[in-house]
């Protein structure tokens, strides 16, 4: 059997597959402090999924929070530790690879993914499969107000609230902070849209998908008023898959593999 990760800045979700068709045993645990205990953590909960079933591999997604190598340290990890292979993507381009097969983006040819959360990051899936790059993809860090050098992850992130706010995203409730986050937001999507010219526009994360939250007609609103050059803006819909795209994502990854 395999297990199946998504390995997030705040959150470490697991869980074991046997036919790489569906999933199970998933838990959401707390992300540890250092990427050697958050591989322990992995290693640990895997062998309790997987019971006395021999552990064939690891597949999943790793922030650049904890791995800035692009996953290349925690395989090299898991390798030493266990024996085992391990297939490492990012963690946001697993989601959205999720969300392209299993969730919101499906039956879609070019799907362009955004989480939305403590940062702001994402993919762009083509034809089914994470599109290649270079260094992967930074949708968060594009700069949206060029004279003071904003970047879209200083406004509308989660991180973003909690440093304006002194409080947790989930306890600022007053709605025309909500809605003042769709114009930024909006921007930057507006500014991914025309690089990556999607079939669909998917978001996900906390701030999209949690309560309180980034109004998508808000956000869909906005991005009519600055198109000035797409005779088409495509559809801007809402992550399905809850807590788990990410480990829908490294199934579709272990398939491929």
């Amino acid at each position: 059997m395999f297990i199946l990760f998504d390995l997030g800045k705040t959150k470490l979700r697991i869980a074991g597959t046997t036919d790489k068709k569906k999933f199970f045993g998933e838990q959401i645990l707390k992300t540890p402090k250092t990427l050697e205990q958050a591989v322990d953590l992995i290693i640990k909960e895997g062998s309790q999924i997987s019971k006395t079933a021999k552990i064939t591999g690891f597949v999943g997604g790793v922030t650049a929070v904890l791995d800035k190598s692009r996953g290349e340290k925690i395989a090299t990890l898991l390798k030493k530790k266990t024996g085992k292979k391990a297939i490492i993507s990012n963690d946001s381009a697993l989601v959205g690879l999720g969300e392209a097969h299993y969730g919101a983006g499906k039956g879609f040819s070019i799907v362009q993914y955004i989480t939305v959360s403590s940062g702001i990051g994402g993919a762009r899936i083509v034809d089914g499969a994470i599109a290649k790059s270079h260094f992967g993809f930074e949708p968060g860090n594009q700069i949206i107000d060029w004279k003071n050098k904003i970047k879209l992850e200083d406004i509308a992130s989660g991180t973003a609230i909690k440093k304006k706010y002194k409080k947790d995203p989930k306890e600022v409730l007053a709605p025309e902070v909500w809605r003042d986050l769709c114009e930024p937001l909006a921007v930057g999507l507006y500014n991914s849209i025309l690089h990556w010219t999607p079939e669909v526009v998917v978001l996900g994360g906390s701030m999209i998908t949690g309560e309180p939250a980034i109004p998508i007609r808000g956000i869909e609103q906005q991005i009519k008023k600055i198109n000035t050059i797409l005779p088409k803006l495509p559809p801007i819909k809402k992550a399905k898959l809850d807590q788990f795209g990410g480990l829908y994502g490294a199934l579709v990854l272990l398939q491929k593999h």
